[in-house]
């Protein structure tokens, strides 16, 4: 049975909440930066040289851009985000941005159909904390990061 896109949002949840349960159990300090866009947003990005496609995941919700914060300064490197990426694409089943072949976009998670979200439901040790969030709205500082 094909997954509507409501069931595809609420997993996807889910694997993001995993992967900040990930993070902090490996004492990773992260922010959200993008969740949602809307279509003149991403046209922006794709006008602006951010983005590569028009078609993005964060259309519809299926995608999230994280920073890395490390000493109250966010850390872009591949380096830094590996651990993470590896977590999402290897274990959870997802797609991340730093395996894109023709364009690295490290922050950048997405949703894969047959995500396998049954494997990690014992994170008990971690207390999660809030993170902030910025769903799309608000004019954010330009930090030289190209989105998808």
């Amino acid at each position: 049975m094909k997954k509507t896109l409501s069931s595809k949002q609420i997993e996807f949840s889910q694997a993001v909440g995993y992967l900040l349960l990930f993070a902090k159990s490996r004492s990773i300090s992260i922010k959200i930066t993008c969740l949602y866009r809307t279509p003149e947003q991403q046209r922006y990005l794709v006008k602006s040289g951010k983005s590569k496609t028009l078609d993005s995941y964060h259309l519809s919700g299926l995608a999230v851009d994280i920073a890395i914060i490390k000493d109250g300064k966010a850390v872009w490197s591949k380096e830094a985000f590996e651990p993470l990426g590896r977590f999402w694409a290897d274990e959870l089943g997802g797609t991340w941005g730093g395996d894109f072949k023709n364009f690295e976009d490290c922050p950048h998670f997405q949703w894969k159909d047959n995500m396998r979200l049954d494997r990690y439901t014992d994170f008990t040790e971690v207390k999660p904390e809030i993170v902030s969030f910025n769903i799309g709205g608000e004019k954010e500082e330009d930090d030289g990061q190209t989105n998808l």
